[in-house]
């Protein structure tokens, strides 16, 4: 199963400001993402992740995401989720419950689901669509943890609003 870690991102590294809001994100690729979760008919984030999303954006949550499986990573997996969610206690645990139901995991973040499956060598690939707004503080990509991806360069698009998409492979000969 291919696990791809898909995030908005500013230049600096950041997918969301300290308090979780990513108000610097440009809409169209919030409708990306709509249709990216859409091919996949999957995505897996954080219960952090969810929790800040569905406090903070009225009419943009991920209840409105048309897909199957909407996985919901956290330590206490089965703590108060709404039925549409399904529970995962850990990355292994995800990829167990998704095994034979899609091909691709689209992993949305945040940062530390992010390098909770960095840290278990489970991300294949990265791409990252760089926002044109840099933010002084935020949320890095990746939580602060022991890992190391080596990336290969696949392709770069330039996208609306001075966007850009770069989309990396992940060399695991090379970890």
């Amino acid at each position: 199963m291919n696990v791809i870690c898909s995030m908005v991102v500013t230049p600096n590294g950041y997918i969301a400001r300290l308090d979780g809001r990513e108000d610097y994100a440009s809409h169209e690729g919030w409708l990306e993402y709509l249709e990216t979760a859409k091919q996949y008919n999957n995505f897996v984030i954080g219960r952090k992740t969810l929790d800040i999303v569905d406090e903070q954006y009225d009419g943009f949550g991920f209840e409105d995401v048309k897909c199957d499986y909407k996985v919901v990573v956290s330590r206490h997996a089965q703590a108060n989720l709404d039925p549409i969610y399904t529970p995962a206690a850990s990355p292994q645990d995800v990829l167990d419950q998704l095994e034979g139901k899609v091909d691709t995991v689209l992993l949305v973040g945040g940062g530390e689901i992010n390098s909770a499956f960095a840290k278990q060598q489970l991300i294949d690939e990265v791409i990252l669509t760089v926002e044109s707004h840099i933010i002084g503080q935020g949320i890095n990509l990746f939580a602060p943890a022991d890992f190391d991806l080596k990336l290969t360069f696949k392709s770069v698009e330039e996208l609306s609003g001075g966007r850009v998409k770069l989309h990396y492979l992940v060399d695991k000969a090379k970890i």
